[in-house]
Formats: C-alpha cells, sequence, structure tokens
C-alpha cells in the first residue's frame, strides 16, 4: 500500500535499520489507523526539522495517537501531492497538445494537399467534366477568380483543379481534414489523438 511505504520512509529518518517486517508487527501491535500514524510521522518530521529530539520513535507514535498529534497532516500531504501530480499531467497535456497543432499546421498540411489531389485526379471523367463545369461558372459569375484555376496561357490549371474536386469528394465520403489527421497521426506518429474542445489529446488505449 501507497500508504504503508509512506510510512516506512517516514519510520527510517527515525530508525534507520528496521526492517520493513519489524515495523509492520510494531503497527500491527498497536492497531492504529494508517492514516493516523502518518500524521503523527509527519508532525515528528516537522519537529527533527526543528532540532527537536525524538529519543524514540515507538512511543512517539503511541503519544502522538493518543493526544491527536498531527491530525490532518497526512490528507494534507496527500492533497499537495495530487494536485503536483495533476499540474505536471495538465503540463505533459498543454505539450502534447502543441505538439500535435504543429503536426497539424506543418507537417499534415503537404500530405494533406497531396492526398485531395491524388483523390481529384482519381475521379472518372464523368465528375471532372462536372467539376470544371461548376468553375467555369464561378469564372463567368466572377470573373476575377479564374486566375486560380488557369495559368498565364490559358491552360487549367491541373493539380488546382484536382484539389478542389478532391476537397469535394472527401467531404461527400464524411471525411474531414481532422479525420484524415487522426489517422495519418496513428500511423505515422503511433499514437492514436482525439479533438475535444479544441484541444488536441491522446486516447488512451483499453485495458482490455
Amino acid at each position: 500500500m501507497a500508504i504503508d511505504k509512506r510510512i516506512f520512509e517516514l519510520f527510517r529518518l527515525f530508525e534507520p535499520e528496521a526492517e520493513d517486517n519489524e515495523i509492520g508487527i510494531y503497527l500491527e501491535g498497536i492497531q492504529a489507523d494508517r492514516a493516523r500514524v502518518l500524521d503523527v510521522l509527519l508532525f515528528a518530521k516537522q519537529e527533527k526539522a526543528k532540532n527537536i529530539t525524538i529519543k524514540s520513535i515507538y512511543s512517539y507514535i503511541v503519544y502522538g495517537l493518543k493526544n491527536n498529534i498531527g491530525v490532518g497532516m497526512a490528507a494534507k500531504e496527500n492533497k499537495a501531492k495530487t494536485k503536483v501530480a495533476q499540474a505536471a499531467m495538465n503540463r505533459q497535456a498543454q505539450q502534447l497538445n502543441k505538439q500535435i497543432k504543429q503536426w497539424f499546421e506543418i507537417d499534415f498540411v503537404y500530405v494533406y494537399n497531396q492526398h485531395l489531389i491524388e483523390v481529384g485526379a482519381s475521379a472518372d471523367n464523368e465528375q471532372k467534366n462536372a467539376y470544371v463545369s461548376q468553375i467555369q461558372q464561378l469564372i463567368s459569375d466572377t470573373p476575377s477568380l479564374k486566375f486560380m484555376y488557369y495559368n498565364p496561357d490559358q491552360t487549367l490549371k491541373a493539380d488546382e483543379l484536382r484539389r478542389g474536386l478532391g476537397a469535394v469528394l472527401t467531404t461527400q465520403r464524411g471525411e474531414t481534414m481532422e479525420s484524415l489527421f487522426v489517422e495519418w497521426v496513428q500511423k505515422v506518429k503511433g499514437i492514436k489523438i482525439e479533438l475535444v474542445e479544441g484541444v488536441w489529446r491522446q486516447v488512451s488505449e483499453p485495458l482490455f
């Protein structure tokens, strides 16, 4: 038990040679609540730091339990440790979110664009012709957009059209940039992630 481990650690501040079984037998003998024993030991540690002599930790524990010494110190220490652990977890989560955002905004942008181009390129001629007709109608309505889809020599910008058509087709499939990114991270980085309220986080693997 974690609480017993902490008791043994503090006990040895006063009895460095004490064995685990010796301490265990002592604790069984006094039949006291482990948390209260820890309270007393934490108080004794404070006293020791003030250079106050404790001749026998065995007797001091019995005295401390009887006189309610250090009540609540174990709970307070545990709360402080939990707070520190939570802060560390939060920092790790923030760092991971930052790393994943860099992957998304830098590494994956090229991958995503290439994916759209490949999807557009693999479309059949009917889909391509229909898309070009849509673009031509768009240009007819807004001539200033022509530069986006035509080169100066009036030839079509093939990759731009493929990318655009690819975006349409992936949307029709129910795919998004985020969902494709999640798949890419699992494949390339080896971790499962999810986006929750704008924050990227790693998904814990099931125990079984």
